[in-house]
């Protein structure tokens, strides 16, 4: 992944060097949780007593007396946030850390846990549902299409697979993982933009260095891509110059973003050309942010030394599996698909949104009162004995066939 943060398992830790001083100052302590981190009661109760807040409204002034800190993506954890405050330990549930100054909480002695990883199923399963939605309406097949996945971390990596499925060869592009793991699994951006019919864009936001991906996808690189390919982004909006983009939009057979520039308030022009539009919800299935939980839960469980006792998974009592009866498809791969996420409906209630005088908070709806969508897993397809290639296309994606 291009420059990714160190991490333990799939933990991103930074612990102060004597974590014993927090464990018997704060046995009981006081913790913010932003509102939209699933079984953050459940889970966090044992440490103390949690508040939930909306992750934007998070302030300094609502630290003054906290511990623990729990945020997703939409609360940026800098020197202003945590300036004299008594806070000890910081948790993201999110797989991106870009909205974390790592440095500032290493400089306070405050341990912290990411969640990289957490989402990367759901962002392929999005990106699985985005390429059959477009085969479908496009009325192109996607067999023997090449894909270019940039950033080749627990998301792409996961993306290549659900692409291999669907019949597609796979081209990879992440510099830094090229350098550390050698040359021959990679190509350059230069090929990958040249012969790929899909570019598929799983990088972090990366400000500065050698590695930086802010702007990456720019005049250059909408020049140098494929006449008639699909672009996807739903890595983060600024990774994009929307502007350049919306030049070179003829080129393309199909565009899909899930991220923004400036979100929640975003470019109505930029909604305009795309095939599919959604509001930033890839990585937002019901089993993604629940695995956040837990990594967090975990990190602070090793950073209080405590013994873990909440557990995570999603049983029967949370979800009762679905049957999806595709028999009778001519299409059994994009029934199953978009039975099991209609990811047509995000892009209808992002259009329709954009209606209203209030498009900034619309958009932060979306995101805080997304419906559950559950992973691929959960749903048993049955299928005809003459539809056994499409069985292995669908357990290729992760579903159960039957």
């Amino acid at each position: 992944m291009f420059s990714g943060m160190k991490s333990s398992g799939n933990i991103h830790r930074q612990f102060s060097s004597d974590p014993t001083n927090v464990i018997r100052l704060f046995c009981i302590m006081n913790i913010i949780a932003d509102s939209n981190i699933p079984f953050v009661k459940e889970a966090f109760s044992e440490f103390g007593n949690v508040t939930l807040v909306a992750g934007r409204e998070i302030d300094n002034g609502k630290l003054l007396d906290v511990g623990m800190l729990l945020v997703r993506s939409v609360t940026a954890v800098d020197r202003k946030l945590i300036k004299d405050t008594p806070v000890k330990f910081v948790g993201t549930a999110t797989a991106g850390v870009d909205h974390i100054d790592v440095d500032c909480l290493k400089e306070f002695g405050i341990g912290f846990a990411s969640a990289p990883g957490s989402n990367a199923e759901s962002v392929a399963e999005y990106v699985a549902s985005a390429l059959v939605h477009l085969s479908h309406s496009l009325k192109i097949s996607l067999a023997e299409k090449v894909i270019g996945i940039i950033g080749v971390g627990n998301v792409g990596s996961r993306v290549a697979s659900v692409a291999k499925a669907l019949g597609m060869h796979c081209l990879l592009n992440d510099p830094p993982l090229q350098r550390s793991n050698g040359g021959c699994l990679y190509s350059s951006l230069d090929e990958v933009l040249r012969t790929s019919d899909v570019i598929t864009m799983h990088v972090p936001l990366t400000l500065s260095g050698t590695y930086a991906t802010v702007g990456m996808a720019n005049d250059k690189f909408f020049k140098k891509m494929k006449p008639n390919a699909i672009f996807i982004n739903s890595s983060r909006g600024r990774v994009i110059s929307e502007d350049a983009l919306i030049i070179h939009r003829k080129k393309l057979s199909g565009v899909v973003l899930d991220v923004w520039k400036g979100e929640p308030e975003i470019d109505l022009r930029t909604v305009a050309l795309a095939n599919i539009a959604t509001p930033h919800i890839a990585g937002h299935s019901f089993d993604g942010k629940v695995n956040g939980t837990s990594a967090v839960y975990e990190g602070a469980c090793e950073f209080f030394g405590r013994e873990k006792k909440w557990d995570s998974i999603i049983g029967d009592s949370v979800f009762e599996r679905k049957i999806i009866d595709v028999r009778d498809s001519p299409d059994p791969v994009f029934t199953a698909v978009q039975s099991a996420y209609p990811i047509m409906s995000d892009d209808s209630a992002l259009r329709n949104s954009l209606l209203k005088e209030d498009r900034g908070k619309c958009f932060e709806n979306m995101r805080t009162k997304y419906d559950k969508r559950y992973e691929f897993r959960h749903f048993s397809v049955i299928v005809s004995e003459e539809q056994s290639a499409a069985a292995l296309t669908l357990k290729g994606l992760g579903f159960i066939c039957q």
